[in-house]
């Protein structure tokens, strides 16, 4: 049983909402009216309407079935045909009250060769009963629908007009460090007093001290994508503060604050593919992060990248590399990279010296002084013997004489 139905819902933008509401119902039937007619047989010993029905109220007896309350009969006619002859017809209504006694009407009509059976309808005795109450579920169902519709067109104008009366809250407390006016700023769903409100519960600053309630308020900015927000909603979930402790959970806030260019967070989440912390670990990954945390100037991610580099971790080795990160984070003043600086320059130095001693025991060998000094061919200088010989020649003459 199903009844659709519409309601109104007066509000103040527009005048009314009008929705569609339905209800059903599951029902099984107890009134159940079976349509049987019966023909008399045109053969040999003609079998009449009149045997048939003896035959057929005997049987419904046998079932226990009330043939003086429950069948009717509700036509009687006949049809002529040649010699004169004439067929009488009789239809009946049976009515029955549940499937189990339908079926077994329907196959004792079927033993007794009356198969012109059907079911004509259905209803329930109590058929007015359940449509009141059908109705009025239709009523409740189109009133809830109109009040959510208009609750939805409520909130719709509330989050319209909500941003700047937001932002005007939200600046009235920071001026007047008014944490009701933050509330009711970050009620609005402005994201930046959501994160000022978390913070406040986080140290306890003119509120009482809450972590779970900072949770609360970090998660409602960070779903809105203020990195801030998503970065501490991930320190909270690394450190299990006001949440249950999850490195899982922890990676995913601080890569949506990472992807925004959080340097912390960048740092973070190269820290946490270093260690396999929530992520699977990947070294390459990891420098990656360190990288774009290093580039913001994040000196610790500086001095990370340095060693990756010193060592080859993630990258490849290049002491010369290491030496420009573990300088800019020295820079900052970190210690060990300043420790780790002179260490590299060190290594440059050694690598440079080697170099060096190299090419000069190069010079120094027979080979290089061959290509230095190249004997000249006997094809190319045939002027220089013939030199060689004329001096030879004055020479001996001036011993002689």
């Amino acid at each position: 049983l199903s009844l659709p139905l519409f309601a109104q819902h007066e509000e103040a933008f527009p005048s009314y909402v009008q929705v569609n509401g339905s209800a059903e119902q599951e029902i099984t039937p107890d009134e159940i009216y079976l349509s049987i007619t019966i023909t008399e047989r045109d053969s040999k010993g003609k079998i009449t309407v009149e045997q048939q029905q003896r035959e057929m109220i005997a049987a419904l007896k046998r079932l226990g079935i009330n043939v003086e309350e429950q069948l009717k009969m509700v036509d009687l006619s006949s049809a002529f045909f040649k010699k004169n002859n004439a067929l009488a017809t009789a239809q009946y209504r049976l009515e029955l009250h549940d499937a189990a006694t339908v079926t077994r009407a329907w196959q004792a009509l079927d033993a007794l060769g009356i198969s012109q059976v059907s079911v004509e309808r259905m209803s329930h005795s109590r058929m007015a009963h359940y449509r009141t109450e059908v109705r009025q579920e239709a009523m409740r169902a189109a009133k809830r629908k109109a009040e959510e519709e208009a609750r939805r067109r409520a909130a719709e104008e509330a989050k319209r007009k909500a941003p700047a009366e937001a932002k005007s809250l939200y600046e009235l407390g920071k001026k007047n460090n008014c944490i009701s006016q933050y509330k009711k700023s970050a009620s609005l769903g402005y994201a930046p007093a959501q994160f000022e409100l978390a913070k406040r519960y986080e140290l306890g600053k003119g509120v009482w001290w809450s972590p779970e309630k900072a949770a609360e308020w970090y998660r409602k900015a960070a779903e809105q994508g203020h990195k801030e927000a998503q970065y501490k909603l991930g320190s909270f979930y690394e450190l299990g503060i006001g949440v249950s402790e999850s490195y899982t959970v922890a990676a995913e806030w601080y890569r949506k604050a990472a992807e925004q260019g959080h340097k912390e967070a960048q740092y973070k989440l190269g820290s946490f593919y270093e260690n396999g912390f929530g992520v699977s670990k990947s070294y390459t990954v990891a420098a990656e992060w360190y990288g774009k945390a290093a580039e913001q100037g994040h000196k610790e991610a500086q001095y990370k990248l340095g060693s990756f580099y010193e060592l080859g971790i993630g990258v490849s080795e290049s002491y010369t590399v290491a030496a420009e990160w573990y300088r800019k984070a020295a820079e900052q003043g970190h210690e060990k990279a300043k420790q780790q600086l002179g260490l590299c320059d060190d290594k440059i130095n050694k690598g440079q010296k080697k170099d060096d001693n190299k090419e000069e025991s190069l010079e120094k060998s027979p080979k290089n002084a061959v290509e230095n000094n190249p004997t000249p061919d006997n094809d190319d200088t045939p002027g220089a013997f013939v030199i060689a010989i004329v001096l030879a020649a004055i020479f001996l003459v001036s011993q002689c004489s």
